[in-house]
């Protein structure tokens, strides 16, 4: 929280500034934002962290590929869903197999050789 108070603290002082402009003072608000952003993102535990995260571009919409329903889902997921410790996937693993999808580790890349039935010698030599 201290954190937090600190970041909008400094945005303060530099918005109070005389020779602050309408341009530089809308990049230190949207800077502000990332890092502030950033700080949920990492549950605030380390402010140079969320600086470096803000810094490098992690935040900005080019970054972002989801598409909005799909935010909306996970959204709703998050918001309604049970807590990650008391959720079980075992149920929804089972269901998504039966209906047809297969496990990532049933199949395996590249040629596969044909397997051929061992015969045993008796059955060759009659």
């Amino acid at each position: 929280m201290k954190d937090i108070l600190r970041e909008l603290q400094s945005l303060s002082l530099k918005l109070q500034r005389r020779e602050m402009t309408l341009v530089d003072s809308s990049v230190h608000i949207k800077q502000t934002i990332n890092v502030l952003t950033a700080m949920k993102t990492t549950g605030g535990r380390s402010t140079k962290k969320a600086e470096q995260g803000a810094s490098s571009g992690f935040f900005k919409d080019s970054r972002n590929r989801l598409r909005e329903d799909s935010l909306s889902s996970l959204l709703f997921v998050d918001l309604n869903g049970p807590p990650l410790d008391k959720f079980d996937p075992v149920p929804f693993v089972k269901s998504w197999i039966k209906a047809g999808h297969r496990l990532s580790s049933s199949w395996k890349p590249g040629r596969q050789r044909e397997e051929v039935e061992p015969r045993h010698l008796w059955s060759i030599l009659t």
